[in-house]
């Protein structure tokens, strides 16, 4: 299925989005003719595999071709929202904190207190800093409501104004948020590209819930729990291996 989607920020600019399941992929036509920029992304269903298609994470690698003369600078922006839709998003006490690991792979896991009884999970974004990426992380930022912290804006500002969130001054964690407040959390991929060079960048998103509930209070471990474990503090493993590993699957 090939289909064109066409919008207008201040120019025109054509994404062409393929599919063929488990992979998608999305030609972005920039407004800069010399920058090319595809994102292939799969979330594994491997033929009797019963190990890596259990896991519950979505690969995304963007491939972008510098097609000039000159040397281009280009940061990707990967946000996600502490949420699972409904009335938790905004009953608080969810917080996010963030991941560094000594192969490279950072990012943000965003810890979610579910509501009516309903299993506890966390997600996580994440990405593979190489000697040609480097990557950032902005750990939270308000979507909506009262809560402490930079907004939206501020963080599409800040990622405008310098390329990252290095200027950012973060601690590990974030405070809870408070009863009636959204928050998510961003990661930015920067890279620079010499004239007629290509490079890769990366990103997971990965989230762990060990428990599924069913009616009669039956409650079943996934199977995925069976390579991580069932207390539900695997997703910075999860997200690590997606990225490692997804040229397996």
């Amino acid at each position: 299925m090939t289909f064109e989607k066409r919008s207008a920020i201040g120019c025109t600019k054509t994404e062409t989005f393929h599919a063929l399941y488990p992979r998608a992929w999305i030609v972005y036509e920039e407004p800069d003719p010399a920058l090319k920029i595809v994102c292939r992304q799969i979330s594994p269903v491997i033929p009797h595999n019963y190990k890596e298609s259990s896991y519950l994470i979505s690969v995304f690698t963007f491939t972008l071709n510098n097609l000039g003369k000159t040397t281009v600078d280009v940061t990707l922006l990967f946000t996600w929202a502490n949420s699972v839709g409904g009335q938790s998003e905004f009953t608080g006490h969810h917080f996010n904190s963030k991941i560094k690991r000594p192969d490279g792979v950072h990012g943000v896991l965003l810890h979610h207190k579910t509501a009516n009884e309903q299993s506890p999970l966390t997600f996580a974004i994440a990405a593979e800093e190489t000697e040609y990426v480097h990557i950032s992380e902005c750990p939270v930022f308000v979507i909506s409501g009262s809560h402490k912290g930079i907004s939206a804006k501020d963080m599409w500002h800040e990622v405008k104004q310098h390329g990252s969130f290095d200027h950012l001054n973060f601690i590990g964690t974030s405070v809870p948020s408070e009863p009636g407040s959204s928050i998510g959390a961003a990661i930015a991929a920067t890279v620079t590209i010499p004239p007629n060079a290509q490079c890769n960048v990366t990103f997971s998103l990965a989230w762990d819930s060990p428990e599924v509930k069913f009616p009669g209070r039956r409650v079943y471990n996934r199977r995925y729990t069976k390579f991580y474990g069932t207390k539900g503090d695997a997703t910075a493993d999860i997200a690590r291996d997606a990225i490692i590993g997804n040229l397996l699957f």
